[in-house]
């Protein structure tokens, strides 16, 4: 497969992996073929999402994401930490901007170098999950999905923070088969845009142990907008206070929410890597 030539990042907020390519001054086309090349870890760069930056207007940035199975993306978290370390290295900003079309982040580097981002307000709305059951509340979601493993007096949540999240409050997560539940639901027959899949468990007011398995892309080391969803859900529950850590598998993320129901998320963004895509580091078998 010939390809342009084009540089890229190698990033990860927590273990979440991304690859980003910055064509906004290329056109380059991201296809089905190049994010399947690219994703596959044996033969390519290997990643969770892959993100296009489209436009760069001093610090407003357009972005679009595509989950490794080629399905596109509405919001990331961690991606959103990530580019706005590029930004924030590169040149002299205090805030970034960074818009998805769908859910716009605001970016900004504390003292500890790392980054905190204003992910709005969320959805709680059913249509607007989107979910074909109808819920008159969706933080307790009244669904039986008949699954013994997920059955627990607190009902799970669903909510949207840029993209639709179900979570499941659980007492020992460690006892979750997320390998077989996780796709289960994630394509479910409730959920016509499919869904994240959050298994939640409440340590105490200021923590919660959360594995996610993300839309197309499956198991993941962290998923920022899960971890917004979850605190801003227990917090409404009742179950934590309003500033909570989230412990991943890749590490924690720290999430406050202010009095308007706004989601703030801090956390670490690393880059790996820096090159140009060539057949020597992207062999096609």
């Amino acid at each position: 497969m010939q390809l342009e030539k084009f540089k890229f990042y190698k990033m990860n907020g927590l273990g979440n992996e991304f690859v980003i390519i910055d064509n906004s001054k290329k056109n380059l086309e991201i296809d089905d073929k190049l994010i399947k090349l690219l994703s596959a870890k044996s033969t390519g760069l290997g990643f969770d999402q892959i993100i296009s930056i489209d436009k760069v207007n001093k610090h407003k940035i357009d972005i679009r994401i595509w989950n490794s199975d080629t399905s596109p993306a509405q919001a990331c978290g961690n991606a959103s930490r990530c580019i706005a370390k590029l930004f924030f290295e590169l040149r002299d900003y205090k805030i970034i901007e960074i818009n998805t079309g769908v859910i716009k982040h605001t970016c900004k580097k504390l003292d500890d170098d790392q980054i905190i981002v204003n992910m709005g307000q969320p959805i709680t709305y059913w249509k607007d999950i989107p979910t074909n059951h109808l819920s008159e509340n969706t933080l307790k979601f009244d669904y039986d999905f008949d699954i013994k493993e997920l059955k627990n007096p607190n009902l799970p949540s669903l909510i949207n923070v840029g993209n639709p999240h179900i979570i499941f409050w659980l007492d020992n997560i460690e006892k979750i088969s997320f390998q077989v539940l996780g796709p289960i639901i994630e394509n479910h027959k409730i959920f016509p845009d499919q869904i994240n899949v959050s298994f939640a468990q409440i340590i105490n007011l200021n923590k919660i142990k959360l594995v996610v398995w993300e839309r197309g892309a499956g198991l993941t080391k962290a998923c920022g907008t899960a971890a917004a969803a979850v605190a801003y859900a227990s917090y409404k529950l009742n179950m934590t206070n309003p500033e909570v850590s989230i412990q991943l598998p890749g590490g924690v993320l720290k999430v406050n929410i202010d009095a308007d129901d706004y989601i703030y998320k801090s956390g670490p963004a690393e880059l790996e890597y820096t090159d140009y895509y060539n057949s020597e580091n992207i062999n096609e078998k």
